[in-house]
């Protein structure tokens, strides 16, 4: 599989990650490097949305993952952290009674992430009037 192939693959689909700002500043420098269009990526972060759901003292992925019932064995390795990742989700969606995931970021008060960031619906360099 090439590059180009990997991104056609989740072109359209959201992604989902724990602290996903780190893995698409990982995407973004990889597609920058092999000389690629970043492509539009909507996201959710189950770090964020993990801060919204569970009062706990920090929010790493395995105590996450702990506090939804989620085992996480050979933590950092990538497949792991994904399926566990994608378990702490559908735990979060089952508590909150959500059907998609539109639903429990909803439920859950958080936005999506997008990127590249929309550009802002003012003229660049001029500021929004109020």
């Amino acid at each position: 599989m090439d590059r180009g192939q990997i991104l056609d693959r989740f072109a359209g689909l959201p992604l989902v990650a724990h602290n996903a700002k780190f893995d698409l500043g990982v995407i973004k420098d990889a597609v920058t490097e092999a000389g690629l269009d970043m492509p539009d990526l909507r996201y959710a972060c189950s770090l964020v949305m993990s801060r919204r759901h569970y009062d706990l003292p920090s929010h790493r992925l395995d105590v996450v993952s702990r506090a939804a019932g989620v085992t996480l064995d050979h933590h950092h390795a990538a497949d792991r952290d994904a399926l566990a990742c994608a378990q702490i989700i559908l735990a979060m969606a089952r508590d909150v009674g959500a059907t998609s995931l539109g639903d429990l970021l909803e439920k859950l008060d958080v936005g999506w992430g997008q990127l590249p960031i929309p550009a802002p619906p003012w003229p660049a360099g001029s500021s929004p009037s109020y």
